[in-house]
């Protein structure tokens, strides 16, 4: 067997390892806090997937939009197991749990709260026959993925193949939440797995680039001779954002700067005493997407960034 599909069965076995055990949630769907909190810890929204708020941990527990996870408190450095467990279950947007899993958080003081520390038990999400049936569809779709680009490789080993299967490995049908829960229990690996996630992410959009230069005969036209030899390069330049998003581990926010500023017209409006026209049918529509994208495992992070910008406007803290 030669060192090339040596390579290729390694990768393979790690995507599939990614994406095989989110079938599971068919049967048995993972619990959450009923919180979403940003790479600035800025707590956006406290329902979550949950049908209503009195159904959220973090409802209940008196967790409201607004409050901030204490970055300098929750982090992976310098390291100490508990706490860099708690940091991954919050940081990021969309993190699930074993359903029970409890989790402490650091609160920083506001101008509504003082500090506080809150601890909170994850439980499990709604579910029904239809996002059951999409889990189902979606994760079988993704390993045939894998098992066609793997099988390209295996029969055409070439520039085209391998970008097409580097880019299939972590972009296709399939979700990893299911492997992503089960490794809260080990910090350290998880905190590696994320960084092989982005490194992944980075070689996947590279891989893509390398098959749209190649398809559909894996001949490269001279035109195109520098470009294909700048890939590397473009992997390296996009795996960097992705590395420094998890800076919010080692106590730094990531969010872009202006990414909380409240927008001028909101701004303008409050200062002209009115209120924001938010209008309800448009809330109770994010609110319902937001809901049916969290049963499937997928973040809503436009409805939040809507919801979050007009709040802003009727109070006193950042918009995102």
């Amino acid at each position: 067997m030669t060192r090339g599909r040596i390579i290729l069965l390694v990768l393979l076995a790690w995507a599939l390892t990614m994406v095989m055990p989110d079938l599971r949630r068919v049967l048995q769907p993972l619990g959450s806090l009923g919180l979403y909190a940003d790479n600035d810890g800025l707590i956006y929204d406290v329902v979550g997937p949950f049908r209503s708020r009195e159904d959220s941990p973090a409802w209940q527990a008196g967790l409201r939009p607004g409050d901030r996870l204490d970055l300098g408190r929750m982090r992976c450095l310098p390291y100490e197991a508990q706490r860099c467990a708690d940091a991954l279950a919050a940081l990021g947007g969309v993190r699930f749990l074993p359903p029970g899993r409890r989790v402490t958080f650091d609160l920083a003081a506001t101008a509504a709260a003082p500090a506080r520390q809150v601890v909170l038990e994850a439980r499990q999400r709604p579910s029904d026959w239809l996002v059951r049936g999409v889990l189902l569809l979606g994760g079988l779709a993704a390993i045939a993925v894998l098992l066609a680009a793997a099988w390209l490789v295996w029969r055409r080993p070439g520039r085209m193949s391998w970008g097409f299967f580097v880019y299939a490995m972590w972009f296709n049908p399939g979700q990893v939440f299911e492997v992503y829960g089960a490794l809260q229990a080990f910090p350290p690996l998880l905190l590696a797995q994320s960084l092989m996630a982005a490194v992944a992410q980075a070689a996947g959009y590279a891989g893509l680039l390398q098959f749209a230069l190649r398809v559909p005969r894996d001949e490269l036209e001279p035109r195109f001779a520098r470009i294909e030899r700048l890939l590397p390069w473009v992997a390296g330049v996009l795996a960097l954002p992705l590395l420094a998003s998890l800076g919010s581990l080692v106590g730094f926010g990531t969010e872009t700067r202006g990414a909380h500023r409240v927008p001028g017209r909101l701004r303008r409006r409050r200062r002209g005493g009115g209120h924001s026209e938010i209008a309800p049918a448009r809330a109770a529509a994010d609110r319902a997407a937001a809901a049916a994208l969290g049963d499937l495992g997928l973040p809503d992070r436009a409805a939040g960034l809507r919801d979050r910008r007009a709040r802003a406007a009727d109070h006193d803290f950042p918009a995102g």
